[in-house]
């Protein structure tokens, strides 16, 4: 509960299976929000679903999955962009429009063969028919690519290196591309 501002009621459900070499990820999300009665951020009362199935089979991971933000307005987020970590798949484009419906794809590949520490993923995210002043029709896409490199061992044991570039289109002119580099280091207390 964000006092005077919304309400909001999830449930959440992560299955994870293995069958001899393939891997089985599933998740389900389940969101409801609804203003606490003041609307001081406007009318909110929207539901989110998302399914997200991913299948491992050596170093390659695919998945798929389908995001429905069903009612007439955005699901809320804090700050308009913070993130909702626990959404199916988690992009740059927020994919919260009021009545949109995504498709998302993934392919993961740990590529320790080449390099220990060393994987990419590749994402793309298909957002259609979402409302902007009660108007539908409107759509928006993006496709990442994200490399991983985090050191197994040595003096520099847990220091990781990411790049992501992304590139955002929409139907209202806020497409974008962008290039990220991030630095991280784990500490084993």
């Amino acid at each position: 509960e964000l006092e005077d501002l919304y309400d909001q009621y999830s449930l959440g459900l992560n299955l994870k299976e293995d069958f001899d070499q393939f891997r089985l990820k599933t998740k389900f999300r389940y969101y409801y929000t609804e203003e606490t009665g003041r609307q001081l951020l406007g009318k909110i009362d929207n539901q989110y679903f998302g399914l997200m199935q991913e299948i491992g089979y050596g170093p390659n991971t695919f998945g798929i999955g389908v995001q429905k933000i069903q009612g007439n307005t955005d699901f809320p987020m804090l700050d308009g962009a913070v993130p909702v970590l626990s959404y199916i798949n988690w992009t740059q484009g927020t994919f919260n429009k009021a009545n949109e419906l995504s498709y998302h794809f993934t392919f993961n590949h740990d590529a320790g063969w080449l390099m220990p520490g060393l994987s990419f993923l590749l994402r793309y995210v298909d957002g259609k028919n979402y409302l902007i002043n009660n108007e539908k029709g409107f759509d928006e896409s993006e496709f990442d690519f994200i490399m991983n490199y985090k050191i197994k061992e040595g003096k520099f044991k847990g220091l990781g290196l990411q790049w992501l570039n992304l590139n955002y289109k929409n139907d209202i002119g806020g497409d974008y591309m962008e290039n990220r580099i991030i630095t991280l280091y784990t500490l084993n207390f």
